[in-house]
């Protein structure tokens, strides 16, 4: 009797188990989640760089925010939600201002069903302009 009490019992847990993991969560796919801008001076200004995105499984989704890690990025991007296997797109304005060298900056995604949090980079090298251009040239 309790191996039967136990059969049923672990049969029934899997079953509401395989239930949870077969709902549709939202998920994004990226063309691409990392852009190398390469060398960029000063003088070239503001770069801008576009992260296509295409809603692959789940529900109407939209982004609700993005988060970056410095003020030197700025973002742009449709607050319309998206059917399935509709496309969308986030903008990236990078200045190059604000950094000297090496950068590589984190763009944080985050949609209406909260396990959505996607990862974007951009990252580069950024030269400063001369403040003193006899000397330098």
């Amino acid at each position: 009797m309790i191996r039967l009490f136990l059969v049923l019992f672990s049969v029934g847990f899997l079953g509401f188990h395989s239930y949870g993991q077969q709902q549709g969560l939202s998920k994004l796919v990226w063309k691409v989640n990392r852009v190398n801008l390469g060398t960029i001076l000063q003088e070239q200004g503001i770069q801008s760089v576009a992260f296509d995105y295409t809603l692959s499984q789940g529900g109407a989704f939209a982004i609700v925010g993005i988060l970056t890690d410095c003020g030197c990025t700025t973002t742009e991007f449709s607050k319309d939600s998206i059917a399935l296997g509709q496309s969308g797109k986030v903008l990236v304005d990078f200045d190059p201002s604000s950094a000297a060298g090496f950068f590589s900056k984190l763009v944080l995604v985050k949609g209406n069903k909260g396990q959505v949090q996607d990862s974007l980079f951009i990252e580069g090298i950024a030269i400063p302009y001369p403040s003193n251009l006899e000397r330098n040239y």
